[in-house]
């Protein structure tokens, strides 16, 4: 047994990335929202991190030619791809984190972008699920609480 399947999966997903957003950035916020996450790592676009075919790009609010060739022989000038993996140091604190912040404002994006999160991996598939309509709830109200509340 490895020591991913002794502890489960601590790796989120994360989507909706600016540019601008790097690691510290990513870690600041949510470190910033009460979760300490230990590592992330942003995926860039294998070409030119733009998926479009013009040979303009914005990067870090500059214009710069960038090709295909260019791409793919300088990797540092690839922009992301959008999303990352964010890594904690156990598989409930990822739960956690992803309860807590799916949906909530980032801190300090501008313009004001929500943490997309998701697990990394499918675990339990085999179990039942059900689904249930809980409506007008404050919005101190999180995943956190209800999954704490439903889970008993």
């Amino acid at each position: 047994m490895t020591d991913r399947d002794k502890d489960g999966n601590r790796t989120l997903w994360m989507g909706d990335l600016e540019p601008y957003m790097d690691e510290f950035f990513i870690l600041q916020a949510f470190d910033q929202m009460g979760e300490t996450a230990v590592q992330v790592k942003l995926i860039n676009n294998k070409f030119t991190g733009t998926g479009e075919d013009d040979d303009f790009v914005k990067i870090f609010g500059q214009e710069r030619e960038v090709s295909l060739q260019v791409g793919l022989k300088y990797p540092e000038l690839r922009l992301p791809a959008g999303y990352c993996f964010v890594d904690f140091t156990s598989a409930e604190q990822a739960q956690r984190a992803m309860l807590r912040l799916n949906g909530k404002l980032i801190p300090n994006s501008q313009p004001p972008h929500r943490f997309k999160l998701n697990c990394n991996n499918i675990r339990d598939t085999l179990k039942k699920e059900f689904s249930l309509f809980v409506g007008e709830l404050t919005e101190e109200v999180d995943d956190y609480i209800l999954f704490q509340a439903f889970s008993r």
